[in-house]
């Protein structure tokens, strides 16, 4: 399913065991959370293992720290309420300084125990690390 939003484009992929989303333009909370919320709305939501989030294409990211804090967050509170099996969050991105001092905010804000967050720099990586429980 393709999506356009004022600054962001993206593609959700429903796999059989998680999702897979491909995102090119401009990402900001706003954006963010707008896709968060149609993910986890979806039915299929609580039975994901996994979420990867294909970020080759995004241009910039204008999420703030307190931003990515919230972010952290919302995903800990769904996964904590919803998911009763450990759920790993995959961001493919560049490993510029800005991605990597926001993943590692990201991250360090998670507050489930049920939830796993790595960054990597190609897709195979990606989907390699989501394949080992």
């Amino acid at each position: 399913m393709s999506q356009t939003s004022a600054l962001l484009k993206y593609q959700i992929h429903w796999e059989k065991a998680g999702v897979y989303v491909k995102l090119s333009g401009i990402l900001n909370f706003e954006e963010a959370f707008m896709l968060f919320g149609q993910i986890a709305s979806d039915p299929r939501y609580p039975k994901l293992n996994y979420r990867i989030y294909d970020m080759h294409e995004v241009v910039r990211i204008e999420n703030t720290e307190a931003c990515v804090h919230k972010q952290a967050s919302i995903s800990s509170a769904s996964s904590n309420m919803i998911h009763a099996i450990r759920h790993k969050i995959a961001f493919v991105a560049e490993k510029n300084d800005q991605n990597r001092r926001l993943f590692h905010i990201y991250k360090e804000s998670l507050r489930s125990p049920k939830l796993e967050a790595e960054m990597f720099s190609t897709l195979v990586e990606a989907r390699r690390w989501i394949q080992n429980p």
